[in-house]
């Protein structure tokens, strides 16, 4: 099964960068060379402000970081590039993926072969693609490798990591609930970290697991679950805290779509839950095991069937549970015909046959690139050439590839779910769409301290040809670079520095709503390119340390054009100074006094953000080599 497997994403292990350049792929390459170069400095030190995306975030908000780390590993322990790394990680997730199908199936049922007849399904049939006629439109046929596609296709490795880890953790937790020992909350605990630090809906789905294990165990079973998810909650909690979930719940309503969270989505999951407690006592007199299977199967089926098949949302991008609800099919499946015995053997062989016959029917979409051909390279190459340190809107496939080689300030990124400052998504949208509305726009870019602008026309050589009026800019910007139908202008804002001396009075005090004729962001715009913005000096000194030199009178403040986090210290002659949030999120500094000041700026996670990871990661890695010891002295370790 693990050779079937292996001989499906053969192709994909070999290649090293591939030429699905729309992929998010790229994001996680340029993501695990920056975990490689910085290492623990990412988790406590000078790396844990990430400066290169919307205008500066915590590195969490860049992306849960189990697979770039883990890419970052493998490259470095083998000696891999930053693709080939990834591609060799991926395979690795995807093969183990089923193996967890087997093992579950085959705990829960006592049987070999019900285990390998839901691992081998789930390893070759596109069970999703049979249900749901959009994926199958879009891999041109429900037959190919559904796993396959979205890997190669869409770049969702981290989404792969998490269902490969999803059968384990759910096993532990089961264990828990029989009972709840030291050892066995430890393991579930560390297994269900990995899973939430490789993908937010592994996460969600994760949840729904710890639910059904709850329905079938029972109310004796609640308090070993609660604790193993906080304390697996403890362990992440350096990356999954208490901001990144707010900005989680802040923009993930925005991003592939509109899904806004109502009263009909609370109510729709609570009908779900209800939906899992009623078959739950309904079968209580039958195996649990498949009970919580079935009971797990509800919501993994109702979230992204009822979005295919009536626009109904439970959560945020419900199509992509398409995954989850695959692996719940075969862990059900296979528990519904562990009866059948050795009788299984005959749809087992087949099974195999077909996935050794059809397994390799996607090779044909996955293709070797050499990245310095690209139109993306190319064009972040220029950026860097033309102005490294400048601040640039890029979209589709330059905003993915910055950091593949070389790290360029952008005011966008590639976890839109991630960003802080607000109003983003008003601007990014009609800074592309809108028709006609150069002044507008550029009083965008240059309220968010942006440089420089690539623009694509309606031959560009991108992938994404968004830009609903590519000409807007000819004329009235000063271009600098040009290749075929894409063109890279400059902004020529008034003050290049992120650090302006500007009264108060000019101060965003609400979200922009609109892009077009917003009075309180024009009367900014023309403090920042007017005679009000008497300038000031911003000053890198690393990635989460800046200064600030300007002179204040009564009035002023220094507003900056860096994202505001409350965790930012600024410091004046020793004393720490006030700093605040404007509408559009960035950061103003009110130092309290007037002439020459020097602020210090430092971005530092204070102890609590930190120290839960480190202390329940301790007590889980003392707890689970005392039961190894424990075991390896009575022989039973492999037992």
């Amino acid at each position: 099964m693990a050779a079937v497997n292996a001989w499906v994403v053969g192709k994909w292990a070999g290649i090293e960068y591939t030429n699905r350049l729309d992929s998010i792929e790229w994001v996680y390459l340029a993501l695990a060379r920056h975990y490689r170069e910085w290492g623990w400095q990412t988790f406590r030190g000078a790396a844990e402000w990430f400066p290169w995306w919307y205008n500066g975030v915590p590195v969490e908000n860049t992306y849960p970081p189990l697979l770039p780390v883990l890419t970052a590993w493998v490259g470095a322990w083998c000696g891999l590039s930053g693709g080939m790394a990834y591609h060799w990680a991926t395979a690795g997730l995807f093969i183990l993926g089923p193996l967890g199908v087997y093992f579950v199936v085959w705990r829960w049922a006592g049987s070999i072969w019900s285990g390998l007849f839901a691992a081998i399904l789930y390893s070759v049939v596109s069970l999703s693609a049979l249900a749901m006629p959009s994926l199958a439109a879009d891999m041109s046929s429900a037959w190919l490798n559904q796993r396959m596609h979205v890997l190669a296709r869409y770049g969702e490795g981290p989404h792969l990591a998490s269902i490969a880890l999803l059968p384990w953790a759910w096993y532990l937790l089961a264990k828990c609930a029989e009972e709840c020992r030291g050892a066995r909350l430890a393991g579930a605990a560390c297994l269900a970290a990995l899973v939430v630090l490789s993908n937010l809906i592994g996460g969600m789905a994760l949840a729904w697991a710890g639910l059904a294990v709850a329905v079938v165990y029972g109310r004796r079973a609640w308090w070993g679950l609660a604790l193993a998810g906080l304390w697996a909650w403890a362990m992440v909690f350096r990356f999954v805290n208490f901001s990144f979930l707010e900005d989680i719940r802040r923009n993930a309503p925005l991003v592939g779509g509109v899904f806004a969270i109502g009263w009909a989505q609370y109510l729709g999951c609570v009908a779900l839950a209800g939906s899992m407690f009623a078959i739950g006592w309904i079968l209580r007199r039958r195996d649990r095991a498949l009970v919580a299977a079935l009971c797990f199967a509800v919501p993994m089926t109702a979230i992204p069937l009822a979005w295919e098949y009536g626009r109904f949302y439970f959560l945020p991008q419900p199509h992509r549970y398409h995954l989850e609800m695959e692996m719940a099919w075969a862990v059900a499946l296979g528990l519904l015909a562990a009866r059948a015995g050795r009788w299984l053997a005959l749809p087992v062989v087949a099974l195999l046959a077909w996935g050794c016959f059809a397994g390799r029917d996607y090779d044909q979409w996955i293709e070797p690139v050499t990245p310095a051909s690209t139109f993306q390279v190319r064009a972040t190459r220029e950026m860097a050439r033309i102005d490294p340190e400048a601040r640039v809107y890029f979209l589709g496939g330059p905003r993915y590839f910055s950091g593949l080689e070389r790290w360029q300030p952008q005011v966008g990124g590639g976890f839109a779910n991630g960003m802080k400052f607000r109003g983003f998504a008003v601007g990014d949208y009609g800074t592309f769409a809108g028709r006609g509305n150069f002044l507008d726009t550029r009083d965008w870019l240059v309220a968010y301290g942006v440089d420089y602008v690539l623009v694509g026309g309606k031959e560009s050589q991108d992938w994404i040809r968004a830009w609903a009026d590519a000409g807007k800019f000819a004329g009235r910007m000063r271009q600098v670079w040009e290749e075929g139908d894409d063109r890279l202008y400059a902004v020529d804002r008034a003050n290049a520095s992120l650090a302006h001396v500007l009264p108060e009075t000019v101060m965003l005090r609400r979200t922009p709503e609109a892009f077009y004729g917003n009075p309180d962001l024009q009367r900014y715009v023309g403090a920042l390119e007017g005679g009000e913005d008497r300038g000031a000096l911003w000053e890198w000194q690393g990635f989460s340390r800046a200064r600030v030199r300007g002179t204040l009178e009564a009035g002023e403040a220094f507003a900056t054009q860096v994202t505001y986090d409350r965790r930012w210290e600024a410091v004046v002659d020793g004393k720490r100074v006030e700093t605040l949030a404007d509408g559009l999120g960035q950061m103003w500094i009110r130092p309290g006094r007037t002439g020459d000041v020097d602020v210090s700026l430092r971005f530092r996670n204070p102890i609590w953000v930190w120290l839960p990871s480190v202390a329940a990661l301790g007590a889980a890695t003392l707890i689970l080599l005392a039961e190894l010891t424990r075991l390896w002295r009575r022989g039973r370790v492999f037992r």
